[in-house]
Parts: C-alpha cells; structure tokens; sequence
C-alpha cells in the first residue's frame, strides 16, 4: 500500500512492492526484532520507493496519471499565456520540492502527494507525530526559499537579457547612439 501511495501508479506500486520482496532476504539483518515486523516491511517498502523517487527526478515526473486511455478534458478557458505561466510554475514548484533534502522530500511528497495523514506518515517512517509536523514545517519554510530565491535569479536574468537587447549604457556609443561621455562615463 506504502508504494501504490507514494509512487501514485498500479503498475509501478505492483513492480516496487516485487522488488521489496525479492531484496528482502539480503536486508534481513537489518531487522530488529523488538520492533513488529510489518513496520520493517512498510519502511524498507518506502526507502525502496525513495529510490525510485529519486530516480524519477532526472525524469522530472511526480506522478504518472492513473488513466491514460482517458479521453483529454476539454479546452480551458484560459489563454495560452495563462497556460504556459501556469506550467512554468509548475515545473518550477516541481524542482524546487525535488531540490530538498530527503528528510524533507519524503514526507512532504508522502503529506501532500499521497495524501497521507501525520498519523500515518510518522507510523511509516517510524517516528512521532510531531517531528512529522516539525519535518513537514522545515520542508514548506526551504521550499519558500528556494521558490523565492529562484524568483530573483529570474528577476536578474530577465533584467540581464532586457539590458542585452538595449545594449551596455557604458559601451563605446552608449544607448541611442549617444556617446558615453553624455553619461558622464569616462572611456
């Protein structure tokens, strides 16, 4: 159940949780056995899946759609420049979650893409309701700062191109053609 939540796909889930079973008898060692075995199980099922997260970035992807013999929904009534803005944000949110650290990544992505409750996340990754909390809270304030710095990256990017096409203000012929010196720049 723990792949099929954080991996979104049947087919993936059903390859995963194979995977889990087949890598099992190596990782036995790591079993403690004052601990119950199906919260072993769920663990070493989510690391798995982890991985398989991990391996999904490269690939920019979160979640496959579920039906993909899904007639496609009709035309939006946005325009295409609200459109392309709105999946540039996306992609931009996007690889900003796939650029926190796992501790973060996971149980953000198992909050608010498996839409598991704080209960359950901490029950998965073996730890307190609280610290899922406290996880969750650090994920968002790096999130926003990764977001927010990205934005000024794009701010001076933007600012760089615009100057670009303008041309250099302190070139030999200045904007306009008028010669630097009417900028009071010295050659």
């Amino acid at each position: 159940m723990i792949c099929r939540r954080m991996l979104g796909s049947p087919e993936e889930a059903e390859d995963a949780a194979n995977d889990v079973f087949v890598k099992l008898p190596d990782s036995l060692e790591t079993y403690d056995s004052s601990q119950p075995l199906a919260r072993w199980l769920t663990r070493a099922a989510g690391n798995h899946c982890i991985d398989l997260l991990r391996k999904r970035r490269s690939e920019q992807r979160i979640i496959q759609p579920e039906h993909h013999d899904m007639p496609e929904p009709l035309a939006p009534v946005s325009s295409p420049f609200e459109d392309l803005r709105s999946k540039e944000s996306s992609e931009v949110v996007r690889d900003a979650i796939f650029a926190l650290p796992e501790r973060y990544l996971v149980p953000l992505v198992m909050r608010y893409f498996s839409d598991l409750s704080y209960k359950e996340i901490a029950r998965t990754l073996g730890t307190s309701k609280g610290n899922v909390g406290l996880l969750i809270f650090r994920a968002k304030q790096q999130l926003r700062s990764i977001l927010a710095g990205r934005e000024a990256q794009s701010r001076c990017s933007a600012r760089r191109k615009r100057l670009a096409r303008v041309g250099n203000p302190q070139g030999p012929s200045g904007w306009l053609g008028r010669p630097a010196a009417a900028f009071g720049a010295s050659s």
